[in-house]
């Protein structure tokens, strides 16, 4: 794990780690030569890291984890949020 404030050059360290993959949460690696998939949701970065472990990728990058901290935040409030209203129409409450 790299930690460190912003802008000292994390990212482009990973990038010499072997065989990287980025998924790229802040898409702050697009200007590197690098082999990246942007992520979007929670979802998507779950499906990701699940997919490179079957690959011949010798690093997964998660860049960032803080970010990635917000997404895993923002899925457990929506799916809490939908299974309130789903027991409220099954209660009738809704």
């Amino acid at each position: 794990m790299l930690y460190g404030v912003e802008s000292v050059g994390k990212t482009t360290f990973a990038s010499q780690f072997p065989k990287p993959l980025f998924l790229d949460i802040e898409q702050g690696s697009a200007h590197l030569d690098i082999d990246r998939a942007e992520i979007k949701d929670w979802k998507e970065l779950v499906a990701a890291v699940t997919i490179a472990k079957t690959t011949d990728f010798k690093t997964i990058v998660i860049d960032s984890i803080d970010w990635a901290e917000r997404l895993a935040q923002e899925d457990l409030l929506a799916t809490t949020k939908n299974l309130r209203r789903r027991f409220r129409l099954w209660q009738g409450m809704d």
